[in-house]
């Protein structure tokens, strides 16, 4: 196929009609899977754009846990819709255990029309939260962190699935705004820095900052001890930061005063839009903190992050660090329908179903121009089942 066939059928291309009119009595014979996704029980999100029509009944999965069975089970991650009548839009459910889990996230939302919506959901620790064309629309906070030892992203049961895509954190609700693009999702084109973490953690070996207080090591762990606080009391470590580039840090922390003078972990500069702080109470006491840093703002070597007390003037401020990492995080998989080629090379009259290429690459061809949504690199591949159909855009 020459590349101008190839980039014909591509930009006649808007969405994949996977798994029309199938039902919940058996697994979908026309889906997309992708390779494993090494998730775990980390933080995550899914974003979906498309739409949830085409089963035949209702209680139908259209994103799912595809690494082994796609029932209601243990380690299975199930968003169902649709109704058994194709002129509905429907999200029933997010399911990560059984049918009866009391952890399920209940949406029952249903759209006014077949059109695509944007779908965002997110899972940070055990709260997992659902955004419906940039609005939060549920919010569930589950009794455990549910664990994805093998993730492969499956798609199936739309009639016009644009394109989805998952990333290694939670991200905030100014980030889904944004990726909701004022209606527009389509056109919203991640950055090289947005992509592609390759999930690169630094340890912490030393700190570059050290403010009015002593600081002692022991085997990797870091105490800190200040008497007679003013202003701000803490260490701060220092990298070189990536434009427009998100980042997650995680420590151990234990404190001599219940933490009641540890009040600042943060960046100083207000370097980063957006940080997100959480920690979960250990049983001795201790605290591991998971500290988010979105879309950094500059590009020099700044200080990432500070920990310690601030506005302590005359007390006391005692702790001790250990474990701690620091990672780029981003988009991880991304999957785009304009992926699908004809083998009609470019006959855009012949309306037979097509049959996409296995294990497709997410990356345009060497030599090829390709229009903004498709100008992503790296990425997940993905094997087919089943022939899909494209979805022309209107001519």
């Amino acid at each position: 196929m020459t590349i101008a066939a190839t980039q014909q059928v591509r930009e006649m291309q808007e969405g994949a009609k996977l798994g029309y009119n199938e039902s919940s009595f058996a697994p979908a014979t026309t889906c997309f899977v992708s390779s494993n996704i090494p998730i775990g029980t980390a933080d995550f999100s899914v974003e979906y754009y498309g739409n949830f029509v085409g089963a035949a009944n209702a209680g139908i999965n259209t994103l799912f846990n595809a690494s082994g069975s796609n029932t209601y089970a243990k380690g299975c991650f199930i968003v169902c819709g649709s109704t058994a009548t194709i002129d509905k839009n429907y999200i029933s459910w997010i399911l990560f255990e059984g049918s009866a889990d009391a952890d399920g996230l209940y949406l029952n939302y249903t759209h006014a029309n077949t059109l695509p919506f944007h779908l965002v959901i997110t899972r940070q620790g055990a709260t997992t939260k659902a955004y419906i064309n940039g609005v939060l629309k549920g919010t569930k906070v589950q009794s455990s962190v549910k664990d994805f030892p093998q993730f492969k992203l499956g798609l199936a049961n739309s009639s016009d699935c644009r394109f989805s895509r998952i990333f290694n954190y939670a991200l905030v609700a100014q980030q889904v705004t944004a990726l909701y693009n004022n209606g527009k999702p389509e056109e919203y084109l991640l950055t090289a820095a947005e992509k592609n973490p390759f999930y690169k953690t630094f340890s912490v070996k030393k700190w570059d900052y050290t403010n009015s207080g002593i600081l002692t090591e022991n085997n990797g762990a870091f105490t800190y001890h200040c008497s007679n606080c003013y202003g701000f009391n803490g260490l701060s470590i220092n990298r070189k930061m990536e434009v427009g580039a998100s980042y997650k840090t995680t420590f151990d922390c234990s404190s001599d005063d219940n933490f009641a003078n540890l009040n600042k972990i943060s960046h100083p500069n207000d370097g980063f839009a957006n940080t997100n702080i959480n920690y979960i109470t250990n049983a001795d006491g201790s605290r591991t903190y998971t500290v988010y840093q979105l879309n950094c703002r500059l590009a020099i070597d700044s200080y990432v992050l500070c920990i310690g007390g601030s506005s302590i003037n005359g007390k006391t401020l005692n702790f001790t660090i250990s474990n701690i990492s620091f990672t780029k995080v981003g988009c991880i998989a991304e999957y785009l329908p304009q992926n699908l080629v004809t083998a009609h090379d470019g006959d855009m009259t012949d309306k037979t179903p097509i049959a996409w290429l296995d294990s497709a690459k997410q990356i345009p061809l060497n030599d090829e121009y390709l229009p903004p949504l498709l100008q992503g690199i790296g990425g997940y591949d993905l094997t087919a089942l089943g022939t899909p159909e494209i979805v022309e855009k209107a001519r």
